[in-house]
């Protein structure tokens, strides 16, 4: 009877010790987990990059920013040192701007803005580039409505812009566009998508659409230890290069390796003929245009360089084209606008609400006289 209390005593022993480790470990893992968690303080300012300000699907151009949408926490500083919250604000067709007919005031000068986030950021809505030129042209034409209208979207490429403009802006009956790109058309072939004129997120929606349920076939057959990497803040301290979205876009979806990224001849060709459709349905419709090719603030050096010449070399032939469309359409490079003002940048494209507002003086001074 002895010896049966004494097992008994011994495994219920063991059994309580074996919990407690367990639960300590399980509540020490809870404690560093929650620890290693990233937390966003209320009043803590976003990284762009960290927000999707797109999230929406949108007819023809794939994704888009969401309607009648408000921000007061993304990081887009007016100037060197700003930490204050933006105002973001959209209206209810998605642009950057107040409430807006689609009729044009009687007598009135309506310009549209078309790029990516370059276009898209400023600290309100009065210090993006729109907004800017827009309060020099009221000063010019103090006798008219003006409105310069924001229709830029963060990671847009110029096939996007380039629907945009045919779906959206010219119902809008603008009287001038202005498309200010490049910089997004000559990253995202070698940073996001291969496949010229495939926006960064069109894979994604591939995968999707296609590969949802062998996507969730390739999770479930992960090993337990994968899981942890991947599902735990405290444990991918140890393997920061592993994550669910590392492992799934090492996949391709078609089970075959990505197709190399293009070269910079074939990237600047993509754009200028983007550019010369764009040219194009103005013409057709009337409409005035200034399609530039953007700075920014490593232009000088070698990456990108080779983009450059070849746009810059196929200009002077664009130009030609469309040298007797009434209202004038104009192809510029402002790829050298910059160089000296490199601290205008707080990162490799984006400025200062003092850049956006010497674009707008650039752009001022190359638009025609308006009728």
């Amino acid at each position: 009877m002895n010896l049966l209390k004494k097992i008994v005593f011994g495994g219920l022993l063991i059994y309580l010790v074996t919990a407690a480790m367990i639960g300590t470990a399980a509540l020490a893992f809870t404690i560093l987990e929650w620890r290693a968690t990233p937390k966003v303080k209320k009043d803590e300012l976003i990284d762009p990059s960290k927000v999707d300000l797109a999230p929406d699907l949108v007819p023809y151009v794939m994704f888009g920013s969401p309607p009648n949408t408000e921000w007061h926490d993304v990081f887009m500083p007016a100037a060197e040192g700003d930490e204050s919250a933006p105002t973001i604000k959209l209206n209810d067709h998605r642009f950057r701007y107040g409430p807006l007919e689609e009729s044009k005031p009687a007598g009135g000068l309506r310009l549209f803005t078309l790029g990516g986030s370059v276009v898209f950021y400023g600290h309100d809505n009065e210090s993006t580039i729109a907004g800017r030129l827009e309060a020099a042209l009221k000063s010019k034409y103090q006798n008219r409505t003006v409105e310069v209208v924001n229709a830029g979207v963060t990671g847009y490429i110029s096939d996007q812009e380039l629907i945009l403009l045919i779906t959206d802006i010219l119902d809008f009956d603008p009287d001038f566009v202005i498309v200010f790109d490049g910089f997004n058309d000559f990253l995202m072939p070698t940073a996001y998508e291969p496949r010229l004129g495939y926006p960064f997120k069109f894979e994604t929606l591939e995968v999707s659409w296609y590969e949802s349920k062998d996507l969730l076939r390739r999770l479930s057959d992960l090993p337990l230890t994968s899981h942890l990497l991947a599902g735990s803040h405290f444990m991918r301290q140890f393997s920061p290069d592993w994550s669910y979205v590392r492992y799934l876009r090492s996949k391709n979806i078609d089970g075959k390796e990505k197709p190399p990224a293009p070269g910079p001849e074939a990237i600047a060709n993509h754009l200028v003929e983007n550019w010369r459709k764009m040219g194009q349905f103005l013409k057709a419709n009337g409409v005035g245009g200034l399609i530039v090719l953007q700075p920014f603030r490593d232009a000088a050096t070698e990456t990108y360089k080779p983009h450059y010449d070849a746009v810059e070399a196929a200009i002077p032939g664009l130009q030609a084209e469309f040298e007797n469309a009434d209202p004038p359409i104009r192809f510029l490079s402002y790829r050298h606008t910059m160089e000296g003002k490199e601290d205008w940048f707080y990162d490799v494209v984006h400025t200062y609400d003092k850049g956006n507002d010497y674009y707008a003086q650039l752009l001022m001074n190359d638009l025609p006289e308006m009728k």
